[in-house]
């Protein structure tokens, strides 16, 4: 069985990533693993919008796992591997994470590995972090695996994100898993507030029709 190994800063980045794509693996019987970096503690400052009120890093850490938790579900990916980087901190764990990265890869030997492109989508240290030590880690890796980053196209879906300079060669139409892409981003209750300047779709009085019919990836070269 194939292996795609995504890998993320926070819970609820597999919604940038790719959804779709995830699903539609899944779909084909790929064995996906998700990665993150970060328990996600440090997202809108601690504040649970769900209920409105103040709470510590441990405990918003704590609701964020359960919402990953039903998000993977509703993907239904074979593994979540979830670690304690620290949110806001990846710039200055890179040594640590990328050498743990290496040793996931070494572990789950995937055939592809997905995730963010040099800006991270929005210029967030944590995603920029992610993807430079993946793309170290792959060139340390003693397998063979092929890396694809998310392009972001000009479109109706997804806005407020980073265009990168990346050839698009890759083009998976996910619009037969909308259902699926709207029902995992309500999961991040949390994080909806962030979310909302990103992906219209979650504004009030719109819904799955204003999703992305595509997800678009670059092939990043190995050699």
């Amino acid at each position: 069985m194939s292996t795609t190994l995504v890998i993320l800063a926070h819970p609820d980045d597999e919604i940038a990533v790719g959804p779709g794509t995830i699903a539609h693996l899944v779909s084909l019987g790929e064995r996906v693993v998700l990665y993150y970096a970060t328990l996600g503690e440090g997202g809108i400052s601690g504040l649970l919008k769900a209920g409105g009120e103040w709470i510590s890093p441990d405990k918003l850490a704590e609701v964020r796992s359960h919402e990953l938790s039903r998000a993977a579900n509703l993907l239904g990916v074979s593994k979540v591997i979830v670690r304690n980087f620290g949110d806001g901190k990846l710039d200055s764990q890179k040594e640590l994470l990328q050498k743990d990265i290496l040793e996931v890869l070494e572990q789950e030997r995937p055939n592809k590995v997905v995730t963010f492109p040099p800006s991270g989508l929005t210029y967030h240290m944590d995603h920029m972090a992610v993807s430079q030590c993946t793309t170290e880690a792959i060139h340390q890796y003693s397998g063979k695996t092929q890396l694809f980053q998310r392009v972001i196209k000009d479109h109706c879906g997804v806005v407020n994100v980073v265009h990168d300079d990346l050839t698009a060669r890759y083009r998976v139409s996910v619009e037969k898993y909308r259902g699926t892409i709207y029902d995992v981003m309500h999961t991040h209750k949390t994080q909806v507030r962030s979310m909302d300047h990103i992906f219209p779709a979650l504004r009030e009085g719109r819904g799955v029709e204003d999703l992305w019919r595509y997800e678009y990836f670059a092939a990043v070269p190995l050699e």
